[in-house]
């Protein structure tokens, strides 16, 4: 659960389609993040499913794919795109 208190909000437009302005949670290195703490645990890496149990829907899938956040690397599996990628990649 996120604590309201460590979470910054900005309104913004998305990168990609450049859609209408909204309000987004920005998240700093305080906040708990469920995918990050997967991802951080297995070099960056993680499966669509280990994303959609830390609560993201799949269409936040593709949009956090196309906005450049997550970098596909086979079917079924990312890596956030703050990691580098690994040799194997």
């Amino acid at each position: 659960m996120v604590n309201p208190e460590l979470v910054v909000l900005a309104i913004t437009r998305c990168r990609l389609c450049r859609e209408r302005p909204r309000l987004v949670v920005v998240f700093s290195a305080t906040v708990s993040n469920p995918l990050f703490e997967i991802a951080d645990g297995q070099q960056g890496y993680f499966t669509a499913r280990q994303a959609t149990d830390a609560g993201c829907q799949p269409g936040g899938q593709a949009h956090h794919t196309k906005s450049g956040n997550w970098v596909r690397v086979g079917p079924g599996i990312c890596r956030l795109a703050r990691f580098h990628q690994s040799a194997k990649e």
